[in-house]
Formats: C-alpha cells, structure tokens, sequence
C-alpha cells in the first residue's frame, strides 16, 4: 500500500504583528521547510509528528510517499501567499503521486491565513479534492487545535497531543497513532469516524498542565481509561484550543474516534464538553503584576525562582521582545544574579559592532510587535558574542548570532532568531547556567514547565501586556461569538 505523508504545520495569533511569509518558515534552518524524499530523510528517528508515521509505517510495510513539509514556530496570520505556495507544492506532490491508498498529514490546526479563517481546514479540504471521495485521511494535531466540521467530513482519523507541556514523545506517539489508524482502516480492520463537539469557553493554558493533578490532567486521565476499556472507542482528543484567535468559531473542542459508532461518538464528545465547561472556573488562574512578582521573587528562599512572562509567549505568536518586565526589573535596581532573554535582532548587530567586552548602549526590545511594547535603553557590557544553538525533539534549535549583555547584575541574552525561549539550553547555549540565578524570565504559559519546574525554586506568573496575555479581557477581540466564558457565565 502506498500512503501520502505531509503537513503545513502553524499556530496563529490574531493580536501578534509578527508577520509570516515563507521565510519565516526557511529560516529556522532546513528540516523545518521539506519537499520529497527528504522528509523522510531528515524526519526519520525524530520526536515528531511525521516522524512517529515514518515508525508506524516501517513496522506495518507501508510504502510513504513523501510530499512536502514545513513547520514554524507560532506567529501572527499567514501571508496567504505562503500559505498558498506551500499547499501548491503539497498537492503537486500528491498529484504526482496519485493513485494513493491513503494520506497522513502532520498540522497545527490553529492556523489563520490572510483569506481562511480555517486554513487548517483549507488544506484538507484541498487534499480531499485531489484523492477524491474513498481515499482516507489522517491528521496529528497539536492540543490547541481549533477543529472545524468540515474536518471530520473530510478526514476520517484527527488526533491531537494529550500533554501540555508538549512532551517529545506524545508529539511523536500521535503521529503514529493517526498511521496505525488509517493503515488499519486500508486492511479493512476498523471503519474509523469521529464525531466533533465545542463549549463556548476560552480557558488559560497556565492551568492546562497535564504534569500535575489539575482540571486538564484529570480530564485527560479519565478519557485515557474510557479508551483502554472500550475496542470500539479508537481516540479520544481534547481540545482547549488556541485562546488568542479572534474568530467566530471559538472553544474548547471535543474529538471523539469511534469504529463506525458516529452518534456514539457524538453523544460522548458532548459529554466531554459540557464537563469541561462545568469545571471551567477550575482553570482560573492568578496573575501578578511585573514589580510584585520581582519582589515576590527576591523574598523567596532559593534559587533559581522562575518568573512566567507569559503574555511574551514565542509559543503563542508573540514577539519574543517584550520590554514591560526588562523595565521593572531595571527599575527594581536588582542586586541579585538575573537573566532573561529578548529576540532583538539589531541590538545584536549593534553589540557586535561594539565589540567583545565593550560598553555600549541599546535600544532593546519593543520592535517586532510595537502594539504592545516600546523599546528601552539599557547599558551593558558585551560579556559574550556567539552564533547559539542546541536540540529538541531530535531536531536543531538555530537561536543565531546572540550576545549576552551585563547590566550590573542583569545578563540580558539578545537572539536574533525567533526561538522559544522554554528551555534552559536557550541560555546554556551561550554559557549560562540558570541554576546559579536568583531570578530567571522565561517567555511561556505553560510549556517551560517540562524542563524548568525540575529547577526552579519556584515559579511566578507574570501579568504583562502582550499578544499572548491570558487576561483575555485586556486583548481587542471583535470577532467571538457570545456567550464565550470568561466574558458569559451562561451559554
């Protein structure tokens, strides 16, 4: 049998001005951007989506007829040119390729181009065109999917992670477990349909931890055991979307794989949802001011204590060049080893113009996405010049030309590349080691947790403004429909 394997993987932000064409995408270095044979030459043995289907293939004798693959870090709205573009080389792949037995594609599901509200959706539907009717379909989602109907018309497998933080491996076991569904399907073994269902509410992802005994861990648990114990409950997905989307179709979603059981898996997904929203006051969160949070940090016994300034989530579309919390900690005067980072490609120009142990002022900050930061000056001096990087998910981070900055005892990391900055390699990639900080800035809600709560002393949630604030009510939504919780208490 022959199986088409691609995917067009983005997470839109509507509030974020970080612009992304195709070079967003080519510039993080070229396994993130891939057409044909090398899809499988450089995603195979990777924590990946695509990687998990290149394993799940290899073990049942499947032939994987590679199209074309691209995956960037989030962002605002695609340039509907890329998005375009990138789907052309897809389908001319797959026209190819044609006839196949199935397809398999690797998404985000929260995707907004210029033109589709639904770009996700967009792109199976395009794909359901070229196989035509009785072709199968996969998708491995993230967990903040937005899932539409027409998905689950024109697919017949949609599966999301079931962690957050996103683990390597559940990225990786998705992925495989969408291949093994539709390779089942093409021996006849299973009739997979999944059924979709939503409730109005928008909930905070600090509080969708899957690492400790919160709401979503025991959602998550409980649908773990309803599959275990039932062969006619294939998958079950949930889906507490992507918040900063300002889209009419909006909420924590339900998706629920049944062996050709769809009102079943209606009913079930329905009960999902209204469970969800009978447990959404669980999933409020606290959230401090910048000069509080800094102080709360400086009374806590040990090091380092992680400070949150998840408004300025890279992972969430925003710019990485928050300035609000660099501003209260300049203006707290700290006398106690901090660090924190921000993507500021020019200043890193600049410093290195300057020079390797050099004085130098800057402008830092507040450019990439002005709405919500302005820049701020700071002094430092060029305590180190280096061209970063480290792995994850088997894969190279390229983080650029970067430079540490010392402002008194401040070490300002400036990067020039839009990295996530949830991992500790971000800052042991140019030498230094967060464990010797009192206070350490990551730029995440959620995601950080995975490698920093090991460390961390403790962990303080940041109330900044920006793209990926959590405070949805400070964020210009016009589009939603309401009721939506947390605005309704009533839908």
């Amino acid at each position: 049998m022959r199986v088409a394997i691609g995917g067009m993987s983005q997470e839109s932000n509507s509030f974020s001005q970080v612009q992304c064409d195709l070079d967003f995408f080519r510039r993080r270095g070229k396994i993130y951007y891939l057409e044909g044979e090398a899809i499988l030459e450089e995603l195979t043995d990777t924590q990946t989506q695509i990687g998990g289907s290149i394993k799940a293939a290899a073990e049942d004798g499947i032939e994987l007829i590679p199209t074309f693959g691209a995956h960037c870090i989030s962002s605002g709205v695609i340039v509907e040119e890329a998005w375009q573009h990138m789907l052309d080389r897809l389908l001319a792949r797959l026209r190819d390729a044609d006839p196949v037995d199935g397809v398999l594609l690797a998404m985000h599901g929260s995707s907004i181009s210029e033109e589709h509200d639904d770009a996700t959706g967009y792109v199976i539907s395009e794909v359901r065109k070229v196989v035509g009717p009785d072709v199968p379909i996969g998708v491995s989602l993230d967990l903040h999917a937005n899932p539409y109907p027409n998905w689950v018309e024109d697919a017949q497998v949609c599966i999301s992670f079931h962690t957050y933080p996103h683990l390597e491996e559940d990225l990786y076991q998705t992925g495989y477990d969408v291949a093994k569904l539709i390779f089942a399907q093409l021996r006849g073994e299973i009739q997979p349909v999944t059924s979709l269902a939503r409730a109005p509410m928008l909930v905070p992802p600090e509080n969708q931890s899957t690492m400790h005994d919160g709401p979503f861990a025991q959602m998550q648990a409980r649908i773990r055991q309803m599959v275990e114990s039932d062969e006619k409950l294939l998958a079950i997905s949930l889906l507490p979307v992507q918040p900063q989307m300002d889209l009419p179709n909006l909420g924590f979603s339900a998706l629920v794989i049944t062996d050709n059981q769809p009102a079943r898996g209606q009913e079930i997904a329905q009960c999902l949802v209204d469970d969800a929203w009978e447990h959404r006051h669980e999933f409020d969160v606290e959230f401090i001011p910048p000069d509080r949070a800094i102080q709360m940090a400086l009374d806590a016994p040990g090091q380092p204590v992680v400070l949150s300034d998840l408004a300025d989530g890279v992972g969430g579309g925003s710019a990485g060049d928050g300035t609000h919390v660099l501003q209260a900690m300049l203006d707290a005067k700290l006398a106690v080893p901090t660090m924190l980072t921000c993507i500021d490609p020019e200043a890193v120009q600049e410093a290195i113009a300057a020079g390797f142990n050099s004085t130098v002022t800057l402008s830092v900050g507040g450019k990439r996405d002005p709405k919500f930061n302005t820049p701020v000056t700071v002094t430092g001096r060029v305590k180190t010049i280096s061209d970063a990087g480290y792995r994850a998910y088997g894969m190279p981070v390229e983080m650029g030309p970067c430079v540490v900055l010392e402002i008194g005892s401040i070490d300002l990391l400036l990067i020039s590349n839009t990295v996530h900055v949830i991992n500790p390699w971000v800052f042991r990639a140019v030498g230094l080691e967060p464990t010797e900080a009192k206070i350490v800035l990551v730029k995440s809600p959620a995601q950080f947790r995975e490698e920093f709560e090991p460390i961390a002393a403790e962990i303080i949630l940041v109330d900044a403004p920006g793209a990926c604030s959590s405070n949805f009510k400070t964020l210009p939504y016009k589009r939603i429909q309401r009721p939506l919780y947390p605005w309704d208490e009533k839908h």
